[in-house]
């Protein structure tokens, strides 16, 4: 091949590599700038909840006795209700406590509906069982006020001889009253009829309904802000279930879209008591400008068909 020949295919050649890389780089730069990309990409993620409250009913007059019910332990802690009824406190003599006492014991005690089933058991931990004679008084009574004992519902003495693995003492059914909260006793007598030992716990049936609301510490944050403290607020009458996770959504041409964000979240479970609030950072870092919110679910302690989820609405500018 002659040296002109060669020397026409080499211009050839790095024409076609020139067109192909510019055409290349053309390719790239067809994205318009970079706001409308990422417009583009944004208009692209989940779609959210739709519309949604920041609260749900409103808030109402709270006895002292439901603010009690969490924040002092009261459900299952028989010294705090004997103090606070005028009850006979647990001695350890049959039932365990402070490490002394020769049965466990099941007592339904929290939340529940009303005409949901109670019981109590005594469980022995001896294979042969534990030689026993003797009489248990089981007594469901209402409170009201300051946990003054009002109407007695249940009264029942069972004779046992002796406790093997686990008895049941008795099981019964609540009351169809809502609002109401019940002392449940059970107390082991000698033969004169004196109490020996003896376990409280409290139950609580509230109206099935939720009053609850949730808010930020400000409606508009800036671009370098990179938290925001969330708060909800239990009104009553139920005791709320959440949990630390919440999702966060930002308006996009007018319609809510799930933010892409990996978020990672401590597994606990978190119960809210009547009068109660629930403070919580939520992380702003990667948010840049625009209208948002954040959602979470809550629900009512024991009541599974009762939730709702609500969106607390802020700005970064």
């Amino acid at each position: 091949m002659d040296r002109k020949r060669k020397y026409r295919i080499m211009i050839f050649c790095f024409i076609s590599v020139l067109f192909v890389l510019v055409g290349c780089g053309q390719t790239i730069n067809t994205g318009g700038d970079g706001d409308s990309a990422n417009s583009s990409s944004q208009s692209d993620w989940e779609l959210g909840e739709g519309e949604l409250p920041n609260q749900i009913g409103e808030q109402i007059e709270i006895e002292d006795m439901l603010t009690d019910l969490s924040s002092e332990g009261l459900f299952d802690s028989s010294v705090r209700l004997a103090e606070k009824t005028g009850d006979n406190p647990p001695t350890g003599k049959w039932f365990i406590h402070e490490g002394e006492g020769e049965f466990g014991y099941g007592l339904t005690s929290g939340t529940a509906k009303p005409g949901d089933e109670f019981s109590v058991r005594i469980i022995g931990h001896e294979a042969d069982g534990v030689e026993f004679h003797r009489s248990v008084r089981v007594q469901l009574t209402s409170l009201v006020g300051d946990y003054e004992q009002d109407e007695l519902f249940v009264d029942e003495t069972v004779y046992l001889e002796k406790i093997t693995k686990e008895e049941n003492v008795f099981s019964g059914t609540l009351p169809e009253g809502e609002n109401a909260h019940y002392l449940l006793r059970v107390e082991i007598l000698d033969d004169e009829g004196m109490v020996e030992d003896s376990r409280l716990s409290l139950i609580y049936v509230p109206a099935e309904e939720m009053n609850v609301s949730m808010y930020l510490d400000q409606d508009v944050y800036d671009v370098e802000d990179s938290e925001a403290m969330l708060t909800l607020e239990n009104f009553g009458p139920t005791i709320l279930f959440l949990s630390m996770h919440y999702s966060i959504e930002k308006r996009i041409e007018g319609t809510w879209r799930v933010v892409p964000l990996d978020l990672a979240f401590i597994e606990i479970a978190i119960h809210l008591g009547v009068g109660g609030t629930h403070d919580q950072s939520v992380d702003l870092t990667e948010l840049d400008e625009g209208e948002y919110r954040v959602i979470k679910n809550v629900g009512a302690e024991n009541m599974n068909d009762l939730e709702a989820t609500l969106a607390a609405e802020f700005i970064i500018e």
